[in-house]
């Protein structure tokens, strides 16, 4: 079975990074058009996805603030993780 990833967040706040830095590891990836919030925005987005994601089957994960080979180390031991205990 496929695995998808979910990676969301406020505007700058490096996902495309992210997103780059696991294409590079061999990883494939599928991005969207780039969008602009503001804070006040961000946050309701914030919430809204903290709801939906779970009751849509998706295990949320905070990542660190840290340089982004650090957040993709994070995100892909998190991944092994959850594989190695059966969780999805």
């Amino acid at each position: 079975m496929d695995n998808f990833i979910l990676i969301s967040g406020c505007s700058g706040g490096g996902k495309s990074t992210l997103l780059a830095a696991l294409g590079a590891r061999g990883h494939h990836v599928v991005t969207d058009a780039a969008r602009r919030d503001g804070l006040t925005e961000a946050k309701v987005e914030y919430d809204r996805l903290r709801t939906a994601c779970p009751a849509l089957g998706y295990r949320p994960a905070l990542l660190p603030k840290a340089p982004v080979e650090a957040r993709t180390d994070f995100l892909l031991s998190s991944i092994r993780d959850r594989a190695s205990t059966g969780q999805s």
